[in-house]
């Protein structure tokens, strides 16, 4: 419960970097922009892994409640098409239960580098967010501690796993007794 002229601490930090950040939908723009320019070098990295050898038409015949079926229905509610080379990237929004709102795309990053996967792209991504999003440090904090107490999952071959449970895989990776927190990260 909120009273009137009582402020969180959170609440300071964000009502601060509205005012270095008076344009998040620009912010947010611009991210978007880089991201869209610097696909073409992420895929040149990954160069040598193969491509998925399923496709929207099978994730769709996957079934109900499946990651593979999940994700169908994550694509395709979000009118978005797979990435050759990183299709895992939307398994990941099934897996942990984030959106594609900006914070939570950057939230998807801080939890698999706090799982452990430390490339090129991702401490770029982490100095970038940490930069620009000042204002998101505890949330990205929370996310990162998120992947590093689950079990680790980032080096796993998601395309093999298609066909398992949703449930059952959170509660593998991110239920375990080791984990505190639950698959999705809220502020």
């Amino acid at each position: 419960m909120r009273f009137k002229g009582v402020h969180s601490k959170n609440t300071i930090m964000q009502n601060a970097a509205t005012t270095i950040f008076p344009f998040d939908s620009i912010r947010d723009r611009f991210t978007r922009k880089i991201v869209i320019y610097l696909i073409p070098i992420y895929l040149f990295l990954r160069r040598k892994r193969k491509p998925w050898s399923v496709n929207i038409k099978d994730l769709k015949k996957m079934p109900k409640g499946s990651l593979g079926n999940d994700m169908y229905l994550f694509v395709t509610e979000n009118n978005f098409t797979t990435i050759p080379r990183a299709e895992f990237h939307d398994l990941y929004h099934v897996l942990m239960g984030y959106n594609t709102t900006m914070e939570q795309e950057l939230a998807i990053e801080f939890a698999v580098f706090g799982n452990g996967k430390t490339s090129v792209p991702y401490w770029a991504t982490i100095l970038y967010s940490l930069a620009l999003y000042p204002e998101k440090w505890e949330y990205f904090r929370k996310a990162y501690l998120f992947g590093k107490n689950a079990k680790k999952f980032h080096h796993l071959n998601f395309e093999k796993l298609l066909t398992r449970n949703t449930m059952e895989m959170r509660q593998n990776i991110f239920y375990s007794p080791e984990v505190k927190r639950k698959p999705s990260v809220q502020n």
